[in-house]
C-alpha cells in the first residue's frame, strides 16, 4: 500500500516538475508525442514507397502507375496504403521524364493542399 502511494506521489511530482520546466501541460506533451509519432510513421512509409518506386523505375525503365501496383507486386504491404490517419497516400508518376513523382499524405485533416500535408522530398540519384 505504501509503495503504491509513493509511486502515485512520485508520478505527480514528476509531472508537476515537467510542467514547471517547460511551461507545458503534461497531457499536451503526450498528445504532441502522438502527433509526432504519426508524422514520423507517414514519413517512414513514404520513404519505403519511394524506395520501391525508384527500384521499379531502375529495373523496368518506368515508374509504377499507382501504389496499388507496387502492393500487388509485393514491393510494399497493402496494409501500408493508408496513412496514419486512415487516408490514402497520394501518388502520381512524373508527367515529364526527369521530373520527380508526386508522393504525399494529406495529413490529419484528410484534405489535399492544406498546411498539414506531408510531402515526400525526393533526393537526387
Amino acid at each position: 500500500m505504501y509503495a503504491k502511494r509513493w509511486l502515485t506521489g512520485a508520478a505527480a511530482v514528476l509531472l508537476a516538475g515537467l510542467s514547471a520546466c517547460d511551461g507545458t501541460d503534461p497531457a499536451n506533451a503526450v498528445v504532441g508525442s502522438k502527433k509526432t509519432a504519426e508524422h514520423m510513421k507517414a514519413k517512414l512509409q513514404m520513404k519505403a514507397f519511394a524506395d520501391a518506386i525508384k527500384a521499379q523505375e531502375l529495373s523496368t525503365g518506368h515508374y509504377p502507375t499507382s501504389l496499388e501496383e507496387l502492393a500487388t507486386e509485393g514491393a510494399i504491404k497493402p496494409s501500408d496504403l493508408k496513412d496514419p490517419w486512415g487516408h490514402d497516400y497520394i501518388y502520381a508518376p512524373p508527367e515529364t521524364m526527369g521530373d520527380d513523382p508526386v508522393l504525399y499524405s494529406m495529413g490529419p485533416d484528410g484534405e489535399a493542399g492544406t498546411a498539414d500535408d506531408i510531402a515526400h522530398e525526393w533526393t537526387g540519384g
